[in-house]
């Protein structure tokens, strides 16, 4: 065994209680990761750490982090906390239909239920446009030399 290296794997053994417990880091995120976090609870009632770190792809402790921001900002109310420091939370910011989807699908409805109606409320009308499309397709038969059963002329 190379002697230099046994005596600083010796030295290094002997040196490392010593040293200071180094405090843990604080958790850090970026500000986009926290812009991220507040448009994920604008589009959802209820927010958690774990749906949030699911969602944006972040470490649990991050998220638990931008959770303790949000509530020190009045953007989420705390409704849940658990012994591992989870929690479960409310939006104070919910916006109900972000994208308008469910305005645009009430609008086709309206659109189509005005339609049914007006096929189903007028007959007459519905009987006067086949007798027209029936009559032209009478007169390019007759058009194009074709005979006719004495039946389409009733």
């Amino acid at each position: 065994m190379k002697r230099r290296s046994f005596l600083g794997l010796f030295s290094a053994a002997v040196v490392a209680p010593a040293l200071p417990v180094a405090a843990p880091a604080a958790v850090t995120y970026s500000r986009s990761s926290y812009g991220l976090a507040v448009l994920h609870e604008r589009t959802r009632p209820h927010v958690s750490a774990r749906g949030l770190a699911h969602c944006l792809k972040l470490p649990k402790s991050q998220a638990s982090t931008m959770m303790a921001e949000m509530t020190r900002n009045n953007l989420i109310t705390p409704i849940k906390r658990a012994v591992d420091g989870s929690m479960r939370a409310t939006s104070n910011i919910l916006i109900s239909d972000p994208w308008g989807l469910q305005k645009a699908a009430a609008a086709r409805k309206v659109a189509s239920d005005n339609a049914k109606r007006e096929v189903k409320s007028d007959p007459a009308r519905t009987r006067g446009n086949i007798d027209l499309m029936l009559a032209h397709l009478h007169d390019l038969c007759v058009g194009q030399g074709m005979t006719l059963s004495p039946r389409c002329f009733a």
